[in-house]
């Protein structure tokens, strides 16, 4: 868990206070109200190896462009100024292909239900302004800020299309309005324009908009009069009345939060509010728009939890769907003025969240005001990590969060895996393999380091005699293929048990991750340690049942697929408290010390090794479980993956 409280954009470092998480970044003052709001728009982004944020500078009475060092988790100054008006908030968009970043402020008024469009009046209406990235400093453009629009709104969020058109949407006297700019000029825009086919909504309501699937602007909406949820799409370079728009059924009342991602494959991803009020309803949904244009809808809290404000980001490379949302500071119940900030995280590939308020990742303990989780527009990965900024409106602070997500590249699409139950024992061995390939193969062919072969698709093998034997998979799904090898997967000892040394594969292994604490991660490639929020530990039980004698040497070694400091250390959990189909963060077994020992630093590509002698005996089951303080993960290959973990065993 982070606890580190380092001053940002005013105060000194403080001391973490028990309790806390998180970074405090200082004073906001004399500012007012929330200024990491409001729902849709993004106040930061990554660029050139670094986090950069929007942040209102005391000292200058501005907002101005800061950079996060994340090792201190401390926020400087650049000195570039943005906007000088204190009552604006902005949305940000970085385009690294023109290398220019991109600030849409406007003067801020939440009009709330009921209400009359505020009147306008001189230099309160959106401005954007437009900067150049080179040798390390943002530089405002010639001819900037220029005017977006006229009038004060609750938010205002920009994108760009492919023809580099730059793209902006807000509400306003009741209607969804979007304009553009023109002839290819950023500073030139045309008249706002209400999206035709939007209804005459609450003043409370608020629109965003996504470019997706490479050549569509998408604007999504909510309508409290109907209780309905639209969503309208304009294809890149078509004319301003080409709009197709639809409702989009969530099953539920609407609200005024939206937040949008989208993937590169075409799905956008809309983060939602409902006006649920029965405890067991949902309070707060992911919406998925297939490619189809079908869209569907999780369920990542309900009333009870009293979420609010969600944010999403997706990490394609890992494939996981990270949202964040405000959420009661316990012991209080209610999130809805404020709390902590919470985080839940789910499969891309099979949506699922957790039950409950999720993980606490920023805290300022006995002041529950946390709110309005803000960060990129940016999809995330290895590289970025993930930067998450929010504000505690009772104290007057910015607080942020850091997370490293650490991990290799992204698998191919077709990729070949499998396990066998058991790898170990005494000859004739009897050996269950499972396919575990992702990609959609239709054929396999297998062979076994016997001689044996199938092309069933999980078939059983009995290795009749004893040996070490090397097992092989190749599948295709009629244009591609792959194949993977295990080299000594399994090893059948003569009926009598074996002396001497031996390399064994282990009988079953998983990881565990607090940010999904009832999910099953027994078919993944790789084991992952992480401290921090989620928590990642592992688990790894090898089979003895076919070594005899004394055990005068046990080694256990795990070969790393990513660099981490701190390898992690290695516990001794009984062998029957788990299995790999069956293990959870919420079951799994406690890592007691004192541990066996400590992998320390690991290298891609080499093996981490510890002596677990102490631990092992012949003829039984041995497991452990691995664990570390680092917040930089640590990767290893699972007995799913090309270099399973092995103990090599010797008796005497």
């Amino acid at each position: 868990m982070l606890t580190a409280v380092v001053a940002g954009p005013a105060v000194a470092p403080s001391s973490a206070a028990t309790g806390d998480i998180g970074y405090n970044d200082g004073s906001y003052a004399p500012l007012g109200g929330s200024p990491t709001g409001t729902k849709p728009e993004s106040k930061l982004w990554f660029n050139d190896g670094s986090w950069w944020g929007i942040l209102f500078s005391p000292a200058k009475n501005r907002y101005e462009i800061f950079k996060l060092d994340r090792t201190t988790g401390k926020w400087s100054d650049t000195g570039t100024a943005v906007d000088t008006r204190t009552s604006s908030r902005a949305d940000v968009l970085w385009d690294a292909g023109s290398g220019h970043l991109y600030v849409a402020s406007h003067y801020f008024k939440d009009a709330g239900h009921g209400a009359t469009a505020p009147a306008i009046t001189s230099g309160t209406g959106a401005r954007l302004y437009r900067y150049t990235y080179a040798n390390g400093a943002y530089t405002l453009d010639a001819g900037y800020p220029a005017d977006i629009n006229p009038v004060k709104t609750e938010t205002l969020v920009i994108d760009k299309d492919a023809t580099g058109t730059l793209w902006s949407t807000w509400t306003y006297g009741n209607k969804v309005y979007v304009n553009h700019t023109q002839g290819g000029n950023d500073a030139s825009w045309s008249a706002p324009y209400v999206v035709p086919g939007s209804t005459t909504l609450d003043s409370d309501d608020i629109s965003s908009l996504i470019h997706f699937g490479g050549s569509k602007i998408g604007v999504m909406w909510s309508d409290q009069v109907d209780k309905k949820v639209y969503f309208s799409v304009h294809a890149d370079g078509a004319g301003d009345a080409a709009w197709s728009t639809s409702v989009v059924p969530t099953g539920w009342t609407a609200d005024d939060h939206i937040n949008l991602k989208a993937d590169s494959a075409g799905r956008v991803y809309a983060a939602v509010k409902t006006s649920e009020s029965k405890s067991a309803n949902p309070l707060i949904l992911l919406l998925v728009r297939g490619t189809d244009g079908v869209w569907k809808s999780y369920v990542y809290g309900t009333d009870h939890d009293s979420n609010t404000r969600p944010i999403v980001l997706l990490d394609e490379q890992h494939r996981m769907i990270h949202m964040y949302a405000t959420g009661p500071q316990p012991p209080n119940t209610s999130g809805q003025s404020g709390g902590d900030i919470v985080e839940k995280t789910t499969s891309m590939d099979a949506v699922a969240f957790a039950p409950g308020a999720g993980t606490p990742v920023i805290r300022a303990n006995g002041s529950p005001k946390m709110n309005d989780a803000t960060s990129t527009k940016q999809n995330v990965n290895d590289a970025t990590g993930i930067v998450i900024e929010a504000n505690d409106h009772g104290l007057g602070n910015y607080w942020h969060s850091q997370e490293s997500l650490g991990g290799g590249p992204p698998p191919p699409s077709l990729s070949a895996a499998f396990s066998g139950t058991p790898v170990t024992g005494t000859a004739p061995l009897g050996v269950q393999f499972t396919d575990t390939s992702t990609g959609g193969p239709t054929s396999w062919s297998w062979t076994f380091g016997d001689g044996g072969t199938s092309t069933l698709q999980s078939p059983s093998h009995t290795y009749a005699a004893a040996g070490t034997y090397t097992v092989g998979l190749t599948v295709s799904n009629g244009t591609t293929s792959d194949t993977t090898t295990k080299v000594g997967y399994v090893t059948a000892g003569p009926g009598g048990g074996t002396v001497g040394t031996v390399t064994l594969q282990p009988a079953a292994d998983a990881y565990v991750q607090s940010g999904s604490p009832t999910k099953n991660y027994g078919t993944q490639t790789s084991l992952r340690l992480r401290a921090g929020s989620p928590l990642y530990k592992s688990y790894v039980t090898f089979d003895l049942s076919g070594v005899s004698g004394t055990v005068t040497s046990a080694k256990l070694r795990l070969f790393a697929t990513d660099a981490s400091p701190d390898g992690g250390r290695v516990f001794g959990v009984p062998a029957a408290s788990w299995t790999e189909s069956g293990i959870t963060y919420d079951n799994a077994p406690a890592l007691t010390e004192p541990a066996l020992g400590s992998l320390g630093a690991t290298t891609v590509g080499s093996w981490a090794q510890l002596d677990v002698t102490s631990a092992v005996h012949a003829g039984s089951r041995v497991s452990f479980g691995l664990s570390t303080a680092s917040t930089n993960s640590a990767y290893y290959s699972s007995k799913e993956g090309a270099n399973p973990p092995q103990l090599v065993v010797t008796t005497g």
